[in-house]
């Protein structure tokens, strides 16, 4: 048991520093060594818990999408679809980016080094989303001359572009909406008016 236990920590460290290396540097440009010298254990025993750079960096993705992964999972599989189910969807999203900047950081990464091994991860809750749109489609909620595949692309789009420019783009004066433009009133008052344009886009 207690050899478990001591396994167990051990790949969370090793975890916990690759984490870290990887958000910081990217998967490109972060060393085995470096990782192995982060957690404090010899890259043979990286290797004989996760094998290659690549598994360990896929590890990391899946821990830090597993709790939102799960809760999508849920929804999409409880509930019927619809446009309400599409709106929880969203939201889901875009506070699980709003109160999680790692996982921001992680997709920075995926997309400038066109890391597709992502889309195997999500594949699943991608399939889930894409089958419920359609459902949408046929009951006649949602336009049918659209791709659901399109639909989901773009609110995971606008969603994840607000929290990648947000910044920059509240840099000037006239573009924000509160005084404290790093507060969470700045990103609800997007959310609130990604969901008009979104939804009159996609109405029938």
């Amino acid at each position: 048991m207690d050899r478990k236990r001591d396994s167990e920590a051990t790949r969370t460290a090793i975890m916990d520093a690759a984490e870290a290396l990887f958000l910081e540097n990217g998967f490109g440009r972060t060393a085995m060594s470096a990782v192995a010298k982060h957690a404090g254990v010899t890259k043979s025993l990286i290797h004989h818990h996760f094998g290659s750079k690549r598994e360990l960096w896929d590890a990391v993705k899946g821990r830090m999408m597993q709790a939102y992964f799960e809760a999508q999972k849920n929804m999409l599989e409880q509930e019927s679809g619809d446009i309400e189910l599409l709106e929880r969807s969203i939201k889901a999203y875009f506070y699980t980016l709003r109160d999680n900047p790692d996982f921001i950081r992680m997709l920075t990464w995926i997309f400038l080094e066109k890391d597709t091994d992502c889309y195997d991860l999500g594949k699943q809750i991608t399939q889930l989303g894409i089958e419920k749109l359609k459902e949408g489609q046929s009951r006649g909620q949602i336009r049918s001359d659209i791709h659901p595949s399109h639909i989901l692309f773009t609110f995971l789009a606008l969603c994840e572009h607000w929290f990648l420019s947000k910044d920059t783009h509240l840099s000037n004066p006239i573009c924000r909406i509160t005084a404290d433009h790093h507060s969470e009133n700045e990103d609800d008052a997007f959310l609130e008016d990604l969901m008009k344009i979104f939804f009159k886009g996609i109405m029938p």
